[in-house]
């Protein structure tokens, strides 16, 4: 399990629509199949104030979904703008057949 102190998901969505792809943040890297093409990319980030030695929110309340983990209390704080979300900037172009690395940088204000 990865320190769920500060972690972050990120989504490539299609322009041209289709399925859409994406993963996991950990300490600010990501691996991800991703769909082809021109693609609007959505990234979230959150933080959560009191943590343990190991990084994990002291009195967590956490819901198990199958194979999945959510934390419900206490809420976590948000690191990156709802704008890299919900109305994002941020493009790729996905080339078909090659292991890209993309790096994005965001304005924190």
């Amino acid at each position: 399990m990865y320190n769920i102190r500060s972690r972050g998901s990120i989504q490539f969505v299609p322009l041209e629509g289709g399925y859409d792809g994406g993963g996991s943040i950990i300490n600010g890297h990501f691996t991800a199949r991703v769909p082809f093409g021109e693609c609007k990319v959505n990234i979230n980030g959150e933080q959560f104030a009191g943590t343990d030695d190991k990084g994990d929110p002291v009195d967590a309340k956490i819901v198990s979904d199958g194979p999945f983990e959510r934390i419900i209390e206490p809420k976590p704080l948000r690191t990156v703008p709802n704008r890299y979300w919900f109305d994002t900037p941020l493009r790729a172009n996905v080339t078909k057949g090659k292991g890209e690395i993309f790096d994005f940088s965001l304005e924190i204000k």
